[in-house]
């Protein structure tokens, strides 16, 4: 494979991040974190997750048909209805969070309110949600899913490939191809879904991930085995150059041809596992289950899930030992049931046969 040594400009991927706030707005944020000479020298991560909380404010504001004030963008009514709009599916710790980073937005694209103290009620705000955050556990999924059951979801994406064309069938390539790697390399979406050409060593069946993409700001480096280097070669060989722009060295794209952003990817994760496996899956729950896949083969060796995903703590060790514990007792059930069940069936044809 022949890498394309150029990354996406930040201004490019800004722009898409920012399209649908008011101009000036977007132009103050892809400004302030021009790649030559804007002020900011933020992480891509925190560029565009702080981006589309914006993006998500302005979404709620807008459908609760609040005006969008050309003055300031953040008003109080608005904070109260993006609130009430996530307390149902985001815990107080990720509220908190929230409002923290609309602060952030709002230091770049309206500074003058932040030093007038126009924006002091966000501060506010902010402040009486961090003790309820403080105090609320740290929320973890219950979905009880292998890497067994998402491999066979990626697989089955490939394959069904194959059998449709244009867009949907490389599509489905790309979507299975990223479950697929996910399991084998268990970073997080954001750092997989910025994964660039050069990046890959098909050859020696290696990724590289520099600092600027991990969580921790730690390069790190995975081996890929062969079925999976021949799953990226042929995304790169045959799929991905039927739609990918001659400048873009992103390994996921979108049906232009541009970077793919991570909530798509998000999105179509979760419609395919529904596809396949009747419940949503995210793309965070594919560590998990690399996790716990690695305990219920190597049970004794808990200290490899330190290794793998780079957690120290021994609590987060044991909630994946518990984890694996309980997808192998309900395996086991599963089969003890369905063995009991064709006993029985055997029994009552042999009854019927007398």
């Amino acid at each position: 494979m022949t890498a394309i040594n150029h990354r996406p400009t930040t201004t490019d991927q800004l722009t898409q991040e920012t399209a649908t706030w008011p101009a000036d707005a977007g132009q103050a944020w892809r400004e302030a974190h021009d790649p030559l000479w804007g002020p900011l020298n933020w992480a891509p991560e925190s560029r565009y997750t702080y981006a589309r909380v914006f993006t998500r404010y302005l979404e709620t504001a807008r459908k609760a048909g609040l005006p969008e004030d050309a003055v300031c963008l953040l008003t109080p009514t608005g904070v109260k209805h993006f609130i009430r709009e996530n307390q149902g599916s985001a815990s107080p710790r990720t509220l908190h969070g929230y409002i923290h980073q609309l602060i952030e937005v709002a230091k770049v694209v309206n500074p003058e309110h932040i030093r007038s103290g126009k924006l002091d009620w966000l501060y506010q705000t902010r402040a009486n949600l961090f003790p309820i955050a403080a105090s609320s556990p740290k929320r973890r999924h219950d979905l009880l899913v292998s890497a067994v059951d998402l491999t066979w979801v990626a697989h089955s994406a490939l394959v069904e490939a194959c059998d449709l064309s244009g867009w949907k069938a490389t599509q489905r390539y790309r979507d299975g191809m990223f479950i697929l790697l996910g399991l084998y390399v268990p970073e997080r979406r954001r750092a997989l879904c910025s994964l660039q050409l050069d990046q890959i060593d098909l050859e020696g069946g290696a990724i590289h991930f520099d600092a600027s993409q991990i969580k921790t700001r730690q390069e790190h480096s995975w081996c890929i085995p062969d079925g999976v280097v021949e799953v990226i070669q042929s995304w790169c060989e045959k799929w991905r150059p039927r739609y990918a722009q001659e400048s873009v060295s992103s390994l996921f794209i979108s049906a232009r041809g541009t970077p793919v952003v991570d909530a798509t990817l998000y999105a179509a994760m979760r419609e395919l596992c529904r596809e396949k496996l009747g419940v949503a899956v995210s793309p965070h729950i594919m560590r998990h289950a690399s996790a716990t896949t690695l305990l219920e083969q190597e049970p004794e060796r808990a200290d490899l899930v330190t290794l793998l995903l780079r957690h120290n703590s021994p609590k987060t060790r044991a909630e994946y030992t518990e984890r694996a514990n309980a997808i192998l007792a309900s395996r086991k059930a599963s089969d003890t049931i369905r063995a009991v069940g064709e006993m029985a069936a055997r029994e009552l044809r042999t009854r019927r046969s007398h």
